[in-house]
């Protein structure tokens, strides 16, 4: 996981950038699959992240999301949630 160009609490909107991804080989960035706030970061910038774990999660303006739906984050299954996946490069 490269860097994140937005905190956790942050606005995005769709196909904006929100991160960079690194690998040997290339670097690239990710944009957001939807409008709302990117309401946890679960990648660490800097860590080692498998190619489609869940990197973070974007909220729709006004939902709460239950934090025990982030209990061993990485592929575990959230409902109405919009996710941030580190994608094959």
């Amino acid at each position: 996981m490269g860097k994140w160009f937005k905190k956790q609490g942050d606005r995005v909107k769709k196909g904006e950038e929100i991160a960079e991804i690194s690998t040997d080989k290339i670097t690239n960035t990710v944009l957001s699959p939807a409008d709302g706030i990117l309401g946890k970061i679960i990648a660490a910038e800097g860590s080692v992240v498998p190619v489609s774990d869940i990197i973070g999660v974007i909220y729709e303006e006004g939902e709460k999301v239950e934090e025990q739906l982030f209990q061993g984050a990485g592929k575990s299954e959230k409902q109405n949630v919009e996710e941030v996946k580190a994608e094959s490069l």
